[in-house]
């Protein structure tokens, strides 16, 4: 029996599981004011607002080939990107999660990972195959509200790790310190 992976859905699953880790430990807590908008109590990054254009280009992905969470969700915002709406090569997914840190390099642990800098962002590196012909890397670091998660997914066999190291250190500039 064959069983294929699409591409992301690793990725999904674990933002599943990060949200409901989130979830769990805001019941724990007090919580805002009730004054206090969740979106604006959080102060998290939209990466598909804030990823200016040209920078998806050089990173080789067409921004009209955008797909993103509901901005509804207050605890996380992803968006994804492909090379091409016809037949894509590679895709670029940025997330942005209350996450901790280092509660992702926890969540991590079991399956393994490198801790990198990207430029003077502590940063870690995770490899998955998502089927013989696609691989995935994720770039995780940390940002002022959690996590910031750069993933490359290739359709070829190539390593996505330089690819998906070298997204992250061009969208360093515009991910908030």
């Amino acid at each position: 029996m064959t069983h294929t992976v699409w591409p992301g859905n690793r990725h999904y699953a674990m933002i599943a599981g990060l949200t409901l880790t989130a979830f769990a430990t805001a019941a724990c807590s007090p919580g805002p004011a009730p004054d206090e908008q969740p979106n604006s109590a959080v102060g998290l990054w939209d990466p598909c607002t804030e990823i200016p254009h040209s920078v998806l280009a050089e990173l080789g992905v067409d921004p009209a080939t955008e797909t993103g969470t509901s901005r509804e969700t207050p605890r996380i915002r992803l968006c994804q990107w492909t090379s091409s709406p016809a037949t894509w090569q590679q895709i670029l997914e940025v997330t942005a999660t209350t996450i901790a840190f280092d509660t992702t390099k926890q969540i991590n642990a079991e399956s393994g990972f490198t801790e990198i800098t990207i430029h003077s962002r502590p940063a870690i590196r995770t490899r998955s195959v998502v089927t013989p012909e696609q691989g995935r890397c994720d770039i995780a670091s940390a940002s002022p509200w959690g996590t910031v998660t750069v993933s490359v997914t290739l359709n070829s066999t190539d390593d996505p790790c330089p690819a998906a190291e070298a997204a992250a250190a061009r969208l360093d500039a515009v991910i908030p310190q």
